[in-house]
């Protein structure tokens, strides 16, 4: 997939997702605090090193206690999203299944057509200069799904394997994914590497069944059956995560935070940019795009003081309500995480992450426990949580 496409679709599952707090986008993220801890980043002693072996500067021991004054913690106000699979929900995944599961042959003799698969290569410019995001190389997809700017795919149909186009373009005037390009005249020089057509077009029947789960399935109703509470197994776990999400910002923000001592800002700082580089690299951006896209434009100390605020707190609450974990409840908790980090054993768990560190994240995780427990918890649906969202945000732009 190319530059572009890959940015532009990451930006379309950010805008569409804006609202359940997804792990780029979030103010406060219990699943980054939680690698922040347990991933080897935090440790309280002078030898810690990131993953490249860059020491943490700073003194590691400091009082957390000058740095944080608690507001209120019990009993804050959130809401859970109601975990239900609705028809809209089903459709949608039932539809990329059988996307999934489209079939296509080699096209040899005509130019290529809305819905076909292409390969293409493309260069844009605008004035006569190259755009950040406007190139690809191998940028596979189908033709007329929408993926690229209105008169790209339509500027390559008829073209044949092998040919180039050029292809003289407009932003639409409103273009939220980058306000930059909005209403702007660019080419883009295109070239079709390989082009497909479908050779096998599934129905949702009891041969799709069988077929996309190797027999596992043999009638739709049973499939049908095991799409629908897989949907709700994640629903459950998206309800959850988000409460936990709204409930540790609400925590975080009635707390008041005095400075931070340097070693915390450093540590945090090496996690959060090995993170922002591993994405920049996936969709070939800079800093600079990462954070004007997924951080929702602040300037990367602002970033990075978002998770240090986070730890601050976190510390402070662990230590005040003395939150310990037992060598029984560590055990179960180790076990239970060898398959999400792909360890054997718990020997091998805590070679790759220390079980200090890991000690330290499973405290995190009963004190967001422990805070979801106290909480106010109001119920709402989706769309009614997604109002709730859209209003604070409204309210928060007004205040700024």
């Amino acid at each position: 997939m190319s530059n572009y496409a890959k940015r532009r679709e990451a930006e379309a599952l950010e805008k569409k997702q804006n609202n359940q707090k997804t792990a780029v986008k979030a103010l406060i993220v219990i699943a980054v605090l939680a690698i922040l801890i347990g991933g080897g980043y935090y440790l309280k002693n002078k030898s810690s090193k990131n993953q490249n072996g860059a020491t943490a500067t700073g003194d590691p021991n400091y009082n957390i206690d000058d740095y944080v004054k608690l507001g209120k913690y019990e009993g804050v106000e959130a809401n859970r999203i109601k975990a239900e699979v609705t028809d809209e929900t089903f459709e949608n995944k039932k539809k990329s299944l059988l996307d999934a599961a489209v079939e296509y042959a080699d096209i040899k003799d005509r130019g290529v057509q809305k819905g076909d698969k292409v390969t293409i290569d493309f260069d844009g410019t605008m004035n006569g200069k190259a755009f950040n995001g406007g190139s690809g190389k191998d940028h596979e997809y189908v033709l007329g799904e929408g993926s690229m700017i209105k008169g790209f795919d339509e500027g390559l149909y008829g073209t044949k394997v092998g040919e180039s186009k050029t292809l003289n373009l407009t932003f639409p005037k409103k273009y939220d994914n980058n306000p930059d390009l909005a209403g702007k005249d660019v080419v883009f020089e295109v070239t079709v590497n390989k082009a497909q057509e479908v050779s096998y077009q599934p129905k949702w029947d009891d041969l799709f069944a069988k077929k996309s789960t190797n027999g596992e399935y043999k009638d739709i109703a049973s499939y049908e059956k095991k799409v629908k509470e897989d949907l709700l197994a994640e629903a459950k776990q998206n309800s959850e995560d988000t409460l936990k999400n709204d409930v540790w910002k609400v925590v975080v923000d009635n707390a008041k935070i005095d400075g931070y001592p340097e070693y915390v800002y450093n540590t945090v700082k090496q996690k959060v940019s090995a993170n922002i580089q591993s994405v920049s690299q996936m969709y070939n951006m800079s800093t600079d795009d990462y954070l004007k896209y997924f951080a929702g434009g602040k300037t990367m100390k602002e970033y990075v003081m978002t998770y240090v605020n986070s730890q601050l707190v976190s510390e402070k609450l662990i230590k005040d309500l003395k939150i310990k974990v037992s060598d029984k409840e560590y055990a179960k908790l180790a076990k239970a995480d060898l398959k999400t980090y792909g360890a054997k054993n718990v020997k091998e768990l805590e070679e790759s992450y220390g079980k200090d560190n890991l000690m330290e994240h499973y405290k995190s995780e009963k004190l967001y426990k422990y805070l979801v427990e106290k909480a106010n918890v109001k119920e709402v649906t989706q769309d009614e949580y997604t109002k709730i969202q859209q209003k604070a945000a409204k309210k928060e732009s007004k205040e700024k």
